[in-house]
């Protein structure tokens, strides 16, 4: 019985010897790779509203799209007295981001909308890198009825 515990012992060390060994070997172009994709995306646009008149100080929040943007937000920032809007993140790579217009003005209502982003120029020495995605998001509030 003794002997069969030590074998069982002996095969388990091997094993993860063995594990061990493949997994300091992986490498791609010369090292390791760990991680998540990263870039930098940059949302922009104008808030207005239904006579073209811009929306001053409206918080403009940058999510994932199946989350609450009262919960959870990636990036904000707040509209300029023309009523423009720039958010810009470096960090993990996102395909989609929902944006969310919640103006102060009591008498307008929120909106939101997703946008789908496309990378560009990532460095060539860094398959992690995919680059910098813009996007031009453009709000129209409607009145509270």
């Amino acid at each position: 019985m003794k002997a069969k515990l030590n074998f069982t012992a002996a095969v388990s060390r091997l094993c993860i010897a063995i594990l061990a060994f493949l997994g300091y070997s992986c490498e791609n172009n010369g090292g390791d790779m760990y991680g998540t994709p990263t870039g930098t995306w940059e949302i922009k646009g104008e808030v207005t509203d239904e006579e073209i008149e811009p929306v001053a100080d409206a918080t403009v929040k940058v999510t994932l799209p199946n989350v609450n943007s009262t919960e959870f937000s990636l990036a904000e920032t707040r509209t300029d007295e023309n009523g423009e809007y720039l958010v810009a993140k470096h960090g993990e790579s996102f395909s989609s981001l929902k944006v969310v217009c919640i103006p102060d003005d009591p008498t307008l209502k929120a909106d939101s909308t997703v946008v789908d982003l496309k990378y560009s120029g990532g460095n060539k020495k860094d398959d992690w890198d995919d680059g910098t995605a813009h996007a031009i998001v453009n709000f129209k509030l409607k009145k509270k009825l």
